[in-house]
């Protein structure tokens, strides 16, 4: 990934001169004629050669010295006592691959679309009743804002010289308290469907930290006064006997056979098509405005569609029967109008392209790894913000990287995110992409527990030994920048270096 970076730069020259000692001793800067150090107390091992400096694996109860002194201490082990520290250079196990031994993989990973009056092709499946969250739906920052209309003081309304001017604020989507109210569904994918009410954002009193779990009294009323009799009214009347026309009757067929209220589960949806979910939307709309001030805390509300890990569905067009992963997404998502999504009148569609660089390697299985100094170096180019920095494992030079677009260039550029990763974080990778380990205190006890999670995670990991591991790089973007990028950027690879697994 030479850009961002200099003409000098050297991708395999990657341990700092402190522990080379290849540095001057020169006051007036480097010289043929200079003095250098001769570093003794350090040695400089490759990945494949750590490992073989433990010497043997014991079983996982018993004590390996030799492995505890290299994987935990970081330091190499002698017959007689301690070596000196280590220092690992991966570089020592790469594989050059040419640009032809690499496989790009170009695909749509998700869709995040925001709108004001929501619109589909198929139809859309409604909650009868409020869905059990824990947390919010989008619970934590996706790098997307929506801009709110802030209302003008009564000072600056009643003020002479008649100021109409609003004032906007940018606040994140996961800051605007929203819920689930429907999904749309297929035999391939499942695309949430959230409600957001702007006007409800609020902190924590104490604090303040933005408070986005809204709580069952509120969702309840919304769908009691709101949801429940807008369907009713925008149905036909031989639709009456399977509608639910308020929230307790809703819940009280929904009871198990014990008589209990509700669930883990998702609750019961109807299908609505298009035109009668348009017209339940402009029912809500009148509702809460007949509703003055009880219900206006419902007003200015607007609708977000989720669709994650769909990158299987696109990924090259789903080998070759569609002309590209923008065709094989219309396709298998059909029930979306995407020419109303596009048109950035109705909202604001953003997509995650990806594409993935694994090599073809036939002898013996590679595991791919960004390097950190380039990758900061093409982000700066980039315009991209400081951003956060993902190690590998306890290597400082090697890792992952992720980073917002600063605002005033992604309002140019249609990029809103970046993230580059190493494919092989997929081996582990959760359903929920939530860390799931033993507690610190089981594994200080080596309990049970513990023991067994290793054991698990092992069968997990030996399993991987033979496959082959890219990396990737992937970027939240516009629906028309997508397209242009999809139109170009498999022109714009060129060569990586993998290192041995």
């Amino acid at each position: 990934m030479p850009i961002g970076t200099t003409d000098s730069y050297d991708a395999s020259s990657q341990i700092p001169d402190r522990v080379t000692g290849a540095y001057s001793l020169a006051r007036l800067g480097p010289s043929q004629e200079a003095q250098h150090t001769h570093v003794t107390d350090v040695e400089i091992l490759s990945a494949s050669e750590l490992i073989e400096s433990a010497q043997y694996d014991p079983p996982l109860h018993e004590e390996c010295r030799f492995g505890h002194n290299a994987f935990v201490r970081g330091h190499t082990s002698h017959r007689f006592g301690d070596g000196p520290p280590l220092y690992v250079d991966l570089e020592r196990d790469s594989i050059k691959f040419s640009e032809d031994e690499i496989e790009t993989s170009v695909d749509i990973d998700s869709i995040i679309w925001t709108t004001k009056v929501f619109r589909c092709k198929g139809s859309v499946g409604i909650y009868i009743t409020p869905p059990f969250q824990t947390k919010p739906g989008i619970f934590k920052h996706n790098h997307t804002y929506v801009d709110i209309t802030i209302p003008q003081s009564e000072e600056d309304a009643n003020s002479p010289g008649g100021r109409t001017e609003w004032l906007s604020k940018r606040f994140p989507m996961s800051a605007i308290p929203h819920t689930s109210i429907g999904r749309i569904s297929s035999a391939s994918s499942t695309l949430n469907l959230y409600i957001a009410f702007p006007r409800m954002i609020h902190q924590h009193p104490v604090n303040g930290r933005r408070i986005t779990l809204m709580p069952k009294e509120v969702l309840d009323i919304f769908w009691d006064r709101v949801l429940l009799p807008s369907i009713g009214d925008c149905t036909d009347v031989s639709w009456a006997p399977y509608l639910k026309h308020t929230l307790e009757e809703a819940r009280y067929k929904a009871r198990g056979r014990d008589g209990r209220k509700g669930g883990w589960g998702p609750p019961k949806i109807i299908p609505l098509s298009n035109d009668d979910f348009g017209d339940v939307q402009d029912r809500m709309e009148a509702r809460i405005r007949d509703g003055e001030g009880e219900l206006s805390m419902y007003g200015s509300l607007f609708f977000i569609l989720e669709g994650k890990g769909i990158k299987l569905l696109t990924k090259d067009g789903q080998r070759g029967r569609f002309s590209g992963p923008e065709e094989a997404l219309h396709q298998n998502l059909s029930d979306l109008d995407w020419s109303y999504m596009m048109d950035r009148r109705h909202g604001e569609l953003l997509l995650d392209v990806g594409i993935s660089f694994t090599p073809r390697s036939s002898d013996i299985p590679v595991v791919g790894v960004w390097r950190l100094d380039a990758l900061e170096a093409s982000f700066g180019a980039g315009g991209y913000k400081r951003g956060e920095i993902h190690h590998h494992n306890m290597l400082s030079r090697y890792g992952a990287l992720q980073a917002e677009m600063q605002q005033e260039r992604s309002q140019q550029t249609h990029i809103a995110f970046r993230s580059t990763y190493n494919l092989y974080y997929e081996a582990i990778r959760t359903n929920n992409n939530q860390a799931n380990f033993a507690s610190d205190s089981d594994a200080y006890k080596l309990s049970p527990s513990y023991m067994a999670e290793c054991f698990d995670i092992m069968k997990v990991i030996d399993g991987c030994k033979d496959k082959t591991y890219g990396v990737r790089d992937e970027y939240r973007v516009s629906g028309h920048a997508a397209r242009i990028m999809l139109d170009n950027i498999e022109r714009k690879v060129g060569y990586l270096y993998f290192i041995h697994s």
